[in-house]
């Protein structure tokens, strides 16, 4: 084909894959029968494929036309692979179904000189939902992160009687559920969202420490940023793309709201204004 590619993006390996390739690029084109992007990698000098099997995977941004048919399925991915891929009969690499992206996908490659050239019709990929970051510290010790807190996410304020905690993925975990769990680090990852308005609850706080009594309003975009919203609250706060969230230890009491230096300035306050008092109340007496 008579393609012309506008723009090239160098990439690498991931994981141990940099010990047999060299590099990767993913170039954007244009060709006859319309888009057609292209990615090319180079294994190293020397490298014997011999009979290696290589498994090929992209990731694709779908557009708001494939986002408007996928409701219209009742957000269930109807297409399985072709009888041919190396999918066939199932699904997407990460085993479930999804929708078409494409009429085919070709795979050109050279092995032992030879070029080597497959087609795969109608490859399946899934919607890319934004994932949301969580991260448990201690109030005094934000550095230290808290093992064992518990989330749950919700559409409408969980004040209401009839809110009802959304199901999502956590972590690497292939089951929904609706309570989501902090790691060893204080760390929380949870996937399969939508972007859009929620409230973020504490359900359970980690030992020792006091639970959260209200929950974070906030808001998360299509690349998985969060922007908090209502009036700030010192537990709550961005961080890295996500959230960091403060439990206090039980049996210490919250720092006040105008911190240690607003407090201290009112003091001063009280005692100038007793200082004046007992001052005006000396002098009337010397002069009355």
């Amino acid at each position: 084909h008579n393609t012309r590619y506008n723009y090239t993006t160098l990439g690498h390996a991931v994981g141990d894959g940099d010990k047999y390739i060299s590099w990767a690029s993913y170039s954007l084109g244009v060709g006859e029968t319309g888009k057609q992007d292209r990615v090319q990698v180079k294994f190293r000098e020397g490298h014997n494929l011999g009979n290696e099997t290589f498994q090929v995977s992209y990731n694709l941004k779908i557009n708001d036309t494939a986002k408007a048919y996928l409701a219209e399925h009742s957000n269930v991915y109807p297409h399985k692979g072709e009888f041919n891929t190396d999918f066939g009969k199932n699904k997407t690499s990460s085993g479930q179904p999804g929708l078409y992206s494409n009429e085919e996908a070709q795979l050109k490659y050279m092995q032992a000189g030879d070029r080597q050239f497959a087609v795969y019709p109608h490859p399946v990929v899934q919607t890319a939902n934004p994932g949301l970051k969580i991260k448990k510290v201690d109030w005094e010790k934000t550095s230290q992160g808290l093992k064992g807190a518990s989330f749950a996410l919700y559409r409408t304020n969980p004040t209401y009687s009839w809110a009802t905690a959304i199901a999502a993925y956590s972590g690497n975990g292939s089951e929904k559920t609706t309570r989501f769990s902090t790691d060893g680090q204080g760390n929380l990852f949870i996937r399969g969202l939508e972007a859009g308005d929620y409230y973020l609850k504490e359900v359970a706080a980690p030992a020792g420490y006091r639970q959260l009594d209200r929950a974070l309003s906030f808001s998360l975009d299509e690349e998985g940023n969060v922007t908090i919203k209502g009036t700030p609250d010192p537990a709550f706060s961005q961080a890295s793309g996500g959230i960091q969230v403060k439990n206090i230890k039980e049996g210490r009491e919250l720092p006040q709201a105008g911190g240690p230096g607003q407090g201290s300035w009112a003091g001063l306050a009280i005692l100038l204004v007793l200082a004046g008092a007992i001052r005006w109340r000396f002098s009337d007496g010397k002069t009355g």
